[in-house]
């Protein structure tokens, strides 16, 4: 494990994190948003070309771990407000930080992703120091003195050093020390992990849960949901569910949707019929059926003793029978 010092120099810090996306990206469109001084919509560093925009906050570590925590849930609120007005289009906001990983600052932006249009990610002091040694360019800039001269592999040289607050010169520092295993989240630069596209897909069932909870005027909360996700897949973060496994990822959102809705039959009976209508219609458009074709379908597999005109002349269990069947129709 390579251990970086913290960047102290906010203006130093903002620029570390634009050459940092920018290898993480393979890209040069990330760039510094104004100036200090100058409105800045709650942003220092964004990428048109990849939608992103970024706050950078270089933090007094001398704090407690409480008023860090305090600290960045205003930084959260106080940014979250101000990147409203800014005037393009983004897809994800991070806040980029020189603290430590906090869980609760993680879930409180898995929480408030919940209610924007757009993702919002908490980076670390630990998430980016995983990455740094990826990219040698960035290591001679920033960490000049770890870099080992006329060696054509970074990682070789290194001194092993037995415990903590030792300064060396030169070569790479490693610190042989007991080291806890942790999920971190890496910005991804494409490829291990799901698409943007399918990022969408599931925090959108998620948003599916949370409505159908607030329908039944139940805890909205979806932590239970996202909860069960990062631990199926010992991820921190959704946007690192592995590629190829968006699909499962979406069984298991169902399955808590599932569990939920008879809590939702009992507490509101017209808010658990009305989460079948709208996906018994959109297979009703996929299958080219028309309202008419859709009763008919319900009169004959339901065997209904009485024709029906409406969705709403079906019992529960009919109109949860109708749906099953139309999905069974579309997998044929």
């Amino acid at each position: 494990m390579y251990h970086y010092e913290v960047i102290s120099d906010e203006y130093k810090f903002e620029e570390f994190i634009k050459d940092l996306f920018n290898a993480q990206y393979s890209t040069q469109s990330f760039q510094l948003y104004g100036v200090k001084g100058a409105t800045q919509h709650g942003i220092d560093v964004f990428s048109t070309e990849k939608r992103i925009v970024i706050q950078c906050k270089k933090k007094d570590l001398s704090k407690t771990d409480y008023m860090l925590k305090k600290d960045l849930l205003q930084d959260f609120e106080k940014s979250l407000q101000l990147v409203e007005n800014v005037p393009f289009d983004f897809e994800v906001f991070i806040l980029a930080t020189t603290t430590k990983k906090y869980t609760s600052i993680q879930d409180e932006a898995a929480r408030l992703s919940q209610d924007k249009p757009f993702d919002i990610q908490f980076l670390s002091w630990k998430d980016i120091e995983r990455v740094i040694h990826q990219y040698p360019e960035l290591r001679e800039r920033y960490y000049p003195h770890l870099v080992t001269p006329n060696s054509e592999d970074p990682l070789q040289g290194n001194i092993i050093v037995t415990g903590s607050h030792h300064m060396v010169a030169g070569r790479d520092l490693t610190v042989a020390q007991k080291i806890t295993k942790r999920n971190e989240v890496i910005p991804d630069a494409g490829g291990r992990h799901i698409t943007d596209q399918e990022a969408y897909k599931i925090k959108n069932e998620v948003k599916k849960y949370s409505d159908l909870m607030k329908e039944a005027e139940l805890n909205p909360n979806p932590s239970k949901v996202w909860s069960r996700l990062y631990k199926h897949f010992q991820i921190p973060s959704y946007r690192e569910i592995p590629s190829g496994h968006a699909e499962e990822a979406i069984k298991i959102i169902q399955i808590e949707i599932a569990k939920a809705r008879p809590k939702v039959r009992r507490r509101n009976p017209e808010a658990w019929r009305k989460q079948f209508y709208k996906p018994i219609w959109a297979a009703s458009r996929q299958l080219g059926m028309n309202k008419e074709e859709v009763y008919q379908f319900a009169n004959e597999q339901l065997m209904l003793k009485k024709q029906i005109d409406s969705l709403k002349q079906l019992t529960q269990k009919q109109l949860q029978a109708l749906d099953r069947k139309l999905k069974a129709k579309l997998k044929q």
